[in-house]
């Protein structure tokens, strides 16, 4: 299974922040270099490896 990965440093040390159902977007926030990136639902499924 593939995991999330921060798009900017492409680390997988990264956290879901908070979450918007509405939006179907997760914002994550990576370890590493520090930025929060928003992805919408399809990426977050993509990301996880989940069908």
């Amino acid at each position: 299974m593939d995991r999330l990965k921060c798009p900017h440093c492409f680390s997988s040390r990264v956290v879901i922040v908070s979450s918007d159902a509405t939006r179907e977007l997760v914002t994550v926030r990576c370890l590493d270099c520090g930025r929060r990136s928003d992805l919408d639902q399809e990426q977050f499924l993509v990301d996880t490896g989940k069908d």
